[in-house]
């Protein structure tokens, strides 16, 4: 078994073909950790194979908390966290370990998620790419406090990125190195279901307001989302209006979730 790499991903009531479709290119030779957050899966199918680890989270403290969970039962010097829905060619992992044997000075190394980066060059120092796949030096990351776990759901892994930087510790994207990023399409269920709707963004709301104040300032925070905040209040009004249900539930909790962050509450909202 390779002793360098461990994979990293995260379930939450994931659709079992994708999760079976994902281990699949995952050659046997990796460790790989799978965190469940919903407690809800019955992984008698995965038992026999040797490299897999699981782990059922006590409780649900979202993303960025499940991810800290496997890089603290990681041993290998270096952990690979994978969004369940990503996609990418079966090398993938083994051009990874190339990388890192070639460089080391690094606390995190990004691939070029859906070809959003176009250049030749074979890194670029970054601190605001998407989080869909992460590299982490797992001694680096644990030094610096690996992910805020008051981030439920959005915006963990920009704090981390700033987190890393004020640290001096550096995060580059690959672009030669590509991945396809198929975004909340993991989830069980295929009819709108308004429940996820809410969640999502309540707490991108809410996140967003928390990031900046705890980075910057309670001010730089009201700065940054009361133009969003206003146009997210009239939307509802508009929306109410017409009676458009979906888009009523977006802009509410929009709306209601820049109010909590902004009244000190925690990132309380669930399924």
């Amino acid at each position: 078994m390779n002793s360098i790499l461990t994979v990293i991903i995260v379930v939450f009531k994931t659709k079992r073909i994708i999760l079976k479709n994902f281990l699949s290119k995952i050659n046997n030779k990796y460790q790989i950790i799978i965190i469940d957050n919903s407690g809800v899966y019955d992984f008698d199918e995965f038992m026999h194979q040797k490299n897999i680890k699981i782990i059922k989270s006590k409780k649900n403290n979202g993303n960025g908390a499940g991810i800290n969970l496997g890089l603290k039962e990681t041993i290998t010097p270096y952990a690979i966290y994978f969004d369940i829905d990503t996609n990418f060619e079966n090398n993938f992992l083994d051009e990874f370990v190339k990388i890192i044997s070639e460089f080391k000075d690094f606390a995190i190394l990004i691939p070029n998620i859906n070809s959003s980066i176009i250049s030749n060059d074979k890194l670029i120092e970054k601190y605001d790419a998407e989080g869909a796949a992460m590299l982490f030096d797992v001694k680096k990351i644990k030094k610096i406090g690996m992910f805020d776990e008051n981030f439920f759901l959005y915006w963990e892994e920009t704090d981390l990125y700033l987190k890393c930087k004020k640290n001096n510790q550096k995060i580059f994207i690959l672009p030669a190195l590509k991945i396809f990023h198929d975004g909340s399409s993991s989830i069980e269920g295929d009819k709108i279901d308004y429940n996820i709707i809410a969640l999502r963004n309540w707490h991108y709301m809410w996140s967003f307001f928390y990031f900046y104040k705890k980075n910057y300032s309670y001010i730089y925070a009201v700065k940054k989302t009361y133009f969003i905040f206003i146009k997210d209040l009239l939307k509802l009004i508009y929306y109410l209006f017409k009676l458009d249900s979906k888009n009523i539930v977006i802009r509410f909790n929009r709306v209601f979730g820049v109010i909590c962050a902004a009244f000190f509450l925690n990132s309380f909202k669930r399924l």
